[in-house]
């Protein structure tokens, strides 16, 4: 995770700014559909499933 180090969601927890997550860090996720996996595509998202969720998770986990 190259362009979401662990370390920098530790410092912003640790800021203790009010701020609960990273915009930058959030749109890109956005982008990449993530918003979208468990939802139906009539709703306009990807209806991708819990699979391909907890695949996603468990990468996030693993870095």
């Amino acid at each position: 995770m190259a362009k979401a180090p662990v370390g920098s969601f530790r410092a912003l927890r640790d800021s203790k700014s009010g701020q609960s997550f990273a915009p930058d860090t959030f749109k890109a996720m956005v982008d990449m559909g993530w918003s979208g996996i468990l939802v139906p595509q009539q709703y306009g998202g990807s209806d991708l499933g819990y699979l391909t969720f907890g695949l996603i998770l468990e990468q996030l986990g693993g870095n």
